[in-house]
């Protein structure tokens, strides 16, 4: 008898699991059994960083290529494209070791990429800083005013997340918020640094968007 549930998942997002899977376990690998070819996950601008980033500016491309070409639901290719392209901007730093600029620091912290952002909030929620409650009221209202706006529009946010773009996003929203983690707590596993996992998280994100971008139409016929 057939799982009604696996029999629901589209053919293309089991392909990523299994990419996905397969690249999990050369990670491990690395981290346990192979450390001298770590230098390919955590370099700056190393070969799985630059794989990611190439694969965002992809996603890119295709999505606002497909936003050119449909009749109708150009807000959702278009919402991946800057989305994609967001990422692919993050991912190279915002181009600081291009233009070799300084970048801006916020409370001690440099901003180079947007999960900084998120240490600068920590500092702020933090009881020793002198703008704590400030800091914690102005958060809470803010998660306030999403909730609000994701219940109020969500026949329309549906749209962006119907069909396979659900399982992809959902995977994209894992896989940041687990780098965020290991970022943050400077995680260990039997004294194996995960930041190997860090960049392949990333990385799986950047292939999860490539996966979605890719099944946008190309031809000239509405976006569903």
């Amino acid at each position: 008898m057939k799982n009604k549930f696996l029999t629901k998942i589209p053919l293309i997002f089991s392909a990523y699991i299994f990419i996905f899977l397969t690249g999990l376990a050369f990670s491990l690998l690395v981290i346990f059994y192979l450390p001298e070819h770590k230098k390919y996950f955590i370099k700056e601008n190393g070969l799985v960083e630059n794989l990611g980033a190439g694969l965002f500016f992809l996603s890119g491309l295709i999505a606002l290529f497909s936003s050119i070409k449909i009749k109708s639901g150009r807000a959702i290719s278009i919402f991946y494209s800057i989305l994609s392209f967001t990422f692919f901007l993050d991912e190279i730093s915002w181009g600081v070791d291009i233009f070799k600029y300084k970048p801006y620091r916020i409370l001690g912290v440099k901003i180079d990429a947007i999960h900084d952002l998120f240490d600068v909030l920590l500092l702020l929620l933090s009881v020793k800083h002198e703008y704590f409650f400030y800091s914690w009221l102005i958060t809470l209202l803010l998660i306030g005013l999403i909730l609000f706006i994701l219940i109020k529009k969500w026949k329309f946010i549906v749209l962006f997340i119907s069909k396979e773009r659900g399982y992809f996003l959902g995977m994209i929203v894992l896989f940041f918020l687990l780098s965020l983690a290991i970022d943050t707590h400077n995680v260990k596993i039997n004294g194996a640094n995960l930041f190997i996992l860090e960049e392949y998280f990333e990385f799986s994100a950047a292939m999860a968007l490539f996966f979605l971008c890719s099944s946008f139409p190309i031809k000239s016929k509405p976006l569903k």
